[in-house]
């Protein structure tokens, strides 16, 4: 193989590159083991192309030098192109996979393996000559550097591909840009030596590469001054992978959009600043803003965030001023002393999320405290969630019966019903019930449980056909989740309907708390019901002290007294 480069083109690569630098504020970069990644393949690059040019200079200089210092230079060159493929495979590992990488011994292995084509660089023959017009380098050493090269460019190109949808599409155009274009470049000139394609295209794609990687003013709120969502994602990312222990503190501003018409964008613009430069005054904290109507604060120490949690708190119950105008500022506040992250970075986002939800379904001036208590009965719902989603997926959704007898007589004349969610690894047993009905955040699923098990009971009396035995009537309980959906009675009604079950043969017991949780949607689900032909009875009524005026008026068959 032959390597052949001019020096304009680089001086005009080593332009470029010193440009983005002067274009970039690296002391507002977000630090994480992303960014240190991206800048240590940018001060490769930058080494390789400085190499380069010293290997010009010295070849061309080579009579007036000590023999050694070109074939030095020329492996320096070469040794800089393995360090920045291998750089770059590296790069788009850590873009590849946000979990972290499984194979503990792969970044080693890969190091071995950058180490002994360095080796073979070095103790492997190498001429260099100057033609008047160009450099020349070839031997054995040029060989061994396109085999390492190429081959690192390939494993990127490939790990790009297969991981495509975890890398942001900029960074993997860039990636595939310059990899890609190298490759092409390498076959073109192998075939063809006399053409400086290498040197053109060096130069050309350093801008388009490092400007598309992680420039860092996309990490930057350019209203605000705040680290932005990006910022902030690339953050947990890099911290769920390090395994970083961190404290944060959410604020979800109110009525901003006032204060943006009272004093125009460039004020409110100016206002959010005063806001986040106070936030990010604490020792060792950072402050992102995904947002107008939010801002978080992260503090990587536990007695930075005790201290800020108090003084927060304390400053937005004061007036804030801009140009001598005075307003106060409604906010909440979620308030997490330490995130431990879950069992991959998905599942860390998903429970960021729900407690960022729920702040915002709360009420303004809510502040929401989340301990490790909170986390794990979040993991414990999230679970809960899943098995529910595997059960109706393998319709493990079934009923038990309990049979009703008559005193007199001691025959049975009722079945009740009672939900049962057949466990998965033993169908002897069954899920808590407790844990399902006290599943939150999926009404969608719990409607489709509740409406799968009244299913099944219509189908075993249409197959059974329990009345010819004597039963004459069979009872549903509905939990007080069913009794809060406004759209409960028509779901029962159509079962009914299509399994040809007249509704008077159902009665439904509603428990008492319902009508305190569902309110004014309850009591119209009990009407409907009990003009449709249903039966209601109310249960475990004296469990709550509940008292009686609460239910008079309403349309039921009876109450059971507990």
């Amino acid at each position: 193989m032959m390597y052949n480069f001019n020096i304009g083109f680089h001086m005009v690569g080593i332009a470029l590159m010193l440009m983005l630098v002067s274009m970039s504020d690296w002391r507002k970069t977000v630090q994480t083991v992303s960014n240190k990644a991206y800048f240590i393949l940018f001060v490769e690059s930058f080494a390789s192309i400085v190499f380069d040019i010293a290997s010009i200079v010295t070849t061309n200089f080579d009579r007036l030098l000590p023999k050694w210092i070109t074939p030095l230079s020329c492996r320096l060159y070469l040794c800089s192109l393995i360090v920045v493929t291998a750089s770059l495979l590296r790069y788009v590992t850590i873009q590849s996979h946000p979990d972290g990488l499984k194979l503990k011994f792969a970044y080693p292995a890969m190091d071995i393996l950058s180490l002994l084509f360095l080796l073979g660089i070095f103790f492997t023959p190498i001429y260099a000559y100057y033609d008047a017009s160009s450099v020349y380098i070839l031997g054995l050493s040029t060989d061994i550097c396109t085999v390492g090269a190429i081959l690192y460019v390939l494993a990127s190109i490939t790990e790009t591909i297969f991981f495509w949808n975890q890398i942001s599409g900029r960074k993997r155009d860039a990636i595939l840009f310059t990899a890609c274009g190298t490759l092409i470049v390498a076959v073109i000139q192998g075939i063809y030596h006399g053409l400086e394609l290498s040197s053109l295209y060096l130069a050309m794609s350093m801008v388009y590469m490092f400007f598309s990687l992680e420039n860092p003013h996309d990490y930057i709120d350019k209203n605000t001054g705040a680290l932005n969502r990006m910022a902030l994602e690339v953050f947990m990312k890099e911290s769920f992978r390090d395994n970083k222990k961190f404290s944060l503190i959410v604020i979800r501003f109110y009525e901003l959009r006032y204060l943006r018409n009272l004093f125009g964008s460039e004020k409110f613009d100016l206002l959010q600043k005063n806001i986040n430069s106070y936030l990010g005054h604490f020792e060792n904290s950072s402050v992102f803003h995904s947002g107008e109507d939010e801002a978080m604060v992260i503090f990587e120490r536990r007695d930075s965030f005790e201290t800020a949690r108090k003084e927060i708190g304390e400053r937005f119950k004061v007036p804030w001023e801009i140009e001598g105008i005075s307003f106060e500022i409604k906010e909440s506040m979620l308030i997490i002393p330490e995130i431990n992250l879950p069992d991959s970075y998905g599942e860390a986002m998903k429970m960021f999320d729900y407690f960022k939800d729920k702040l915002l379904r709360g009420p303004v001036g809510n502040t929401i405290y989340v301990g490790i208590t909170e986390m794990m009965e979040k993991q414990k719902n999230d679970r809960i969630n899943e098995l529910l989603k595997e059960a109706l997926r393998e319709d493990r959704i079934a009923s038990s019966y309990h049979l009703i007898y008559e005193k007199e007589s001691g025959k049975p004349i009722a079945v009740e019903t009672l939900l049962r969610v057949m466990d998965g690894t033993n169908q002897d047993s069954y899920m808590d019930n407790h844990d399902i009905f006290q599943l939150k955040g999926n009404d969608g699923l719990m409607n489709e449980i509740a409406e799968k098990q009244f299913e099944n009971v219509c189908r075993m009396i249409k197959d059974v056909h329990p009345e010819k035995k004597g039963i004459r009537r069979v009872t549903v309980n509905l939990s007080a989740f069913q009794c809060m959906q406004r759209d409960m009675p028509s779901s029962l009604i159509y079962i009914m309907e299509r399994y040809g079950i007249p509704p008077s043969y159902f009665c439904f017991e509603i428990a008492s708390e319902a009508l305190q949780a569902g309110g004014v949607t309850t009591r119209q689900n009990i009407a409907r019901l009990t003009s449709a032909g249903c039966p209601v009875v109310l249960d475990r009524f004296g469990e709550d002290n509940m008292d009686i005026r609460i239910f008079v008026d309403l349309p039921i068959s009876g109450v059971k007294i507990d």
